[in-house]
């Protein structure tokens, strides 16, 4: 059944999308913080209404999937809900709420971003979320104490999953303020877990994995979904 569905995603299945990965950063770099909550474009108040429906949509639909492990079933409410365009916040919540969980739920939330890559959250979207991640790190310590190891290990694992460039680290870390946790979060996936020896088996293995079901039996259900 969908509900079951969690195996492993291997770093090298992640669909492509043609220059991304060598180019995403420099054309995000662009967007400054990338950060479309409050920027010009929030002065919209159809943009400010639907943002917020949104966030409270993406809510239930994180919360329910840590209930059912059902990918099948986010993939078809994102798609139903559509809005594209802020499916950043998503990947931000997605996370956000699974760093104060268990491993289990950490794990469920790595695979479902690798899984739902580019099929149906576009690259831009998963680097801007990625991005905001790291620049709340200040305010995520304040209720998971270790924010910083954890957020670290979400960021290795992107980027061994290749749904992260490796350029990211050093992209963001420009942007931040050296004495930020945001930097500490950057350093601490560089140092710690992408220049260990044997680093991806040991990132991949970090929640402790998922079984029964490969990213390949889920992405091709998830092809059918969204013809």
């Amino acid at each position: 059944m969908a509900g079951e569905l969690s195996k492993r995603h291997s770093h090298s299945l992640s669909p492509k999308v043609e220059g991304s990965q060598e180019n995403l950063g420099d054309s995000l770099d662009a967007e400054n913080d990338y950060s479309f909550e409050g920027n010009g474009l929030s002065d919209s108040t159809n943009f400010d209404e639907d943002l917020s429906e949104y966030k409270k949509k993406a809510t239930i639909i994180v919360e329910e999937y840590f209930s059912t492990n059902d990918v099948l079933s986010v993939a078809s409410e994102l798609k139903e809900i559509g809005m594209a365009e802020y499916r950043y916040y998503f990947v931000k919540k997605l996370v956000s709420m699974a760093m104060d969980r268990n491993d289990k739920e950490k794990e469920m939330a790595a695979f479902l971003l690798s899984t739902l890559y580019a099929d149906v959250i576009d690259p831009p979207e998963v680097y801007r979320g990625f991005n905001k991640l790291v620049a709340s790190a200040d305010n995520l310590s304040v209720d998971i104490p270790d924010a910083v190891d954890v957020l670290a290990v979400f960021v290795a694992r992107a980027i061994v999953d290749d749904i992260l460039p490796p350029a990211f680290l050093k992209k963001q870390m420009n942007l931040l303020p050296d004495d930020s946790k945001g930097v500490k979060v950057l350093r601490k996936a560089e140092k710690s877990y992408l220049a260990a020896p044997l680093h991806a088996e040991v990132v991949e293995k970090r929640w402790g994995g998922a079984d029964n079901w490969t990213a390949e039996d889920v992405k091709g259900r998830i092809k059918d979904l969204l013809k």
